[in-house]
């Protein structure tokens, strides 16, 4: 008796002993590092401040490319995919959730058996040979959660589903920008499409001439092959375009997710305009992007799920219990003599694992500080982003206003080298040099312009333009 109760005291002493050193408290983690300047430029505005709240295809002059940013929105695979990953985190959550409450199962079982008459020790005389047996249970077990690892880790699931759903706004985030560089890049295209066009058609008409001229006497040979020359080059150029329109009208339909869309030609044949991002934009707009805020999520459910899994070295408490009806025979089945129940409690506690649950420990805090040098270093990127926006912005709107003033001056001089040359001052080859000069300053601003617009495009995305945190989904 002496012996069982020294057994039953040493276990009870290594019980507590263990639970003192597992209740050690856990390693507190370091505040993220992500400060910012307060902001881009001198002084922050209150339109700097509310351009987070609109949709920023919608500020882009581009008659089709709302309608197009909603179709994408609607149909494209990989935005469904990252949706349905919100479907999978809240079935987790909820799966963590019904862990903090008993789980019951009913159970019924009929039996029917013979035992031996021959057997070790004898049957009594009125003792029956075949034997029936019907049971009707209800069973529950409830985990008592004290050291608070099902609730940890159900905020750890909670947290994971902010973060699916911030990724899904991340993706359509993406999905948004890339589907407006398309559109752009489409209008500069059928631009620079017709403007090619008008100059083949300039130059066929030249052709035409100087192949009159020269039945007239006074052209050459020479002039005629230049001319020829240069018109079979536009070809290519027009050629090459088309080429390049196709492949960009096939990645709007994937874009989109169906292979019917079609973006027409502006009949204007205007380039899309974009607002001027107004001076002294706040740090603070980057809260609006979604995968800044789904890096946060995910390092927040990272260091829950390194105290859960800290909580898995404290003794388990568990309740168990069964109610019902046990009958050798049906009649008798749901009488009161038949009743049967047990109610249980259990304890259980590893007391020598090898470093098992430390080490499991330690991963999880180490991959809880991976997430958070992630949150860290999309914060950091998304202001390198919004700074590279706003530097490629400003240059392009040099370069574009560079170029239209070399459109012009080139324009201006193809005018009077064909001049000259119609008045015998000039020879043939003047006027090619003067207006393919001019063609390549077109398609150049044509660059320019669709460069600046990009670049204003990647700058309100960059700043979470249209994905504030409390916009509805």
């Amino acid at each position: 008796m002496s012996a069982h109760l020294i057994n039953g005291a040493g276990t009870a002493v290594a019980l507590a002993v263990f639970a003192l050193t597992a209740c050690a408290p856990l390693k507190a983690f370091p505040e993220p590092d992500a400060t910012l300047p307060a902001h881009y430029t001198a002084t922050p505005t209150e339109d700097a401040a509310a351009l987070g709240d609109a949709r920023w295809w919608t500020l882009i002059d581009d008659p089709d490319l709302p309608s197009l940013v909603e179709t994408a929105l609607r149909n494209n695979r990989e935005l469904k995919r990252a949706i349905a990953r919100i479907d999978e985190a809240d079935a987790l959550l909820r799966l963590n959730g019904a862990a903090l409450l008993p789980q019951v199962n009913a159970e019924a079982a009929a039996a029917r058996n013979r035992v031996t008459e021959v057997g070790a020790v004898p049957l009594p005389g009125n003792a029956p040979v075949y034997r029936a047996d019907q049971r009707l249970v209800l069973t529950t077990s409830y985990e008592v959660d004290v050291w608070r690892r099902l609730r940890d880790a159900r905020e750890a699931a909670r947290a994971g589903l902010l973060a699916a759903q911030e990724t899904a706004d991340a993706v359509a985030m993406t999905l948004t920008g890339t589907v407006g560089q398309t559109v752009v890049s489409l209008r500069a295209t059928d631009l620079s499409l017709a403007l090619t066009r008008k100059t083949l058609a300039s130059r066929e008409e030249s052709l035409r001439l100087i192949r009159i001229r020269r039945a007239e006497g006074l052209g050459s040979d020479l002039e005629e092959r230049q001319a020829e020359a240069t018109l079979e080059s536009l070809r290519a150029q027009l050629l090459q375009l088309e080429r390049t329109r196709g492949l960009l009208q096939n990645q709007l339909a994937l874009l989109c997710g169906e292979p019917s869309t079609i973006l027409p030609p502006r009949t204007d044949l205007a380039m899309p305009e974009a607002p001027v991002p107004p001076a002294g934009l706040p740090s603070a707009l980057l809260e609006n992007r979604p995968d800044i805020r789904a890096a946060m999520a995910q390092m927040q459910a990272a260091r829950l799920q390194t105290q859960a899994v800290r909580a898995a070295r404290f003794p388990l408490i568990t309740l168990t219990g069964t109610l019902g009806q046990q009958s050798g025979d049906l009649a008798n089945l749901l009488t009161a003599p038949g009743r049967i129940w047990t109610l249980a409690a259990g304890l259980a506690a590893p007391l020598f694992d090898a470093g098992r649950a430390e080490a499991r420990t330690d991963q999880a805090r180490a991959q809880a500080l991976q997430a958070q040098a992630a949150y860290e270093g999309a914060v950091l990127t998304a202001f390198r982003e919004v700074s590279d926006a706003l530097t490629s912005l400003e240059q392009n709107r040099r370069i574009e206003a560079a170029q239209a003033a070399q459109r012009d001056a080139s324009t201006a001089a193809a005018k009077v080298a064909r001049i000259r040359y119609e008045g015998g001052y000039a020879g043939w080859l003047e006027v090619l040099d003067a207006e393919r000069s001019a063609n390549t300053a077109e398609q150049a601003w044509v660059a320019a312009r669709q460069a600046r617009i990009a670049a204003t495009i990647d700058l309100l995305k960059a700043l979470g333009t249209g994905w504030a945190a409390d916009r509805p989904r």
